[in-house]
């Protein structure tokens, strides 16, 4: 099953959402709202789809672009994790992945792609009593999509530069176990990684969870010939459906 969630910015319904959008005007209630979430194992509404999946065993997952490890904590609140496996290409969030309690887990500092390469990414930057803040999770790798993306949610901040950066990809990993999910969030180029994963895909049939909706009828029409159904989470009906 590939399962896709909505757009980043649109992750809440109701009145969450209205806090979503107030969170997002601003780095520094960016910031806040981040650490909060962490802390309480707040993550993104369509998420809660994984709800409505019965897993029988221990789950494997293989998190790429897990940035702080947000995701997997709501992971490991969700279900029995086995192995997990965090795919993150900044130094400073695969710091803070090191510092999570959850079993088994195995960080590699570095991205994926469908070839080996140093990648130009772009990034957003906030300069708060001279200390320059990056807000990692803007990483994208189109700079004229981060650009709207940064002007649509950080409405009441105009100081925001966008920095480029240089990330370590890599065409393989080595995984020495099952994979039961794949969770992708790389802002754009989830279509190279599940290519370079497909030696992986087709030998385990994970569920692959793509955030980003870009690329998805390239992603779908690519999946579809081993055998995939692309579908997603209606979070007003709380239910699992055909794309």
């Amino acid at each position: 099953m590939h399962y896709e969630t909505d757009y980043v910015d649109k992750s809440q319904t109701g009145f969450l959402f209205f806090l979503e959008r107030i969170a997002r005007s601003h780095p520094i209630l960016y910031i806040f709202s981040r650490f909060i979430a962490k802390k309480i194992n707040f993550f993104e509404k369509e998420f809660d789809g994984l709800n409505n999946i019965n897993f029988k065993k221990k789950v494997n997952l293989l998190d790429i672009g897990a940035s702080d490890g947000v995701s997997i904590n709501f992971f490991n609140s969700k279900m029995n994790l086995g192995n997990v496996i965090a795919v993150e290409p900044t130094k400073d969030y695969a710091k803070k992945l090191k510092k999570l309690e959850v079993d088994n887990l195995k960080i590699h500092n570095f991205g994926l792609s469908n070839k080996n390469e140093k990648k130009a990414v772009y990034v957003p930057e906030y300069t708060l009593f001279k200390k320059k803040l990056r807000l990692i999770p803007y990483t994208f790798y189109d700079k004229e999509h981060l650009e709207k993306v940064v002007k649509k949610n950080f409405f009441l901040c105009k100081s925001i530069k966008i920095v480029k950066i240089y990330l370590n990809l890599k065409k393989k990993i080595k995984i020495n176990s099952s994979v039961d999910i794949i969770k992708l969030d790389v802002n754009g180029y989830e279509f190279e990684i599940i290519k370079s994963l497909n030696k992986i895909i087709k030998k385990n049939k994970p569920i692959i969870l793509v955030e980003e909706l870009k690329k998805i009828h390239s992603i779908n029409i690519y999946l579809k010939k081993i055998g995939y159904k692309c579908m997603f989470y209606n979070i007003d009906k709380k239910k699992i459906e055909v794309f």
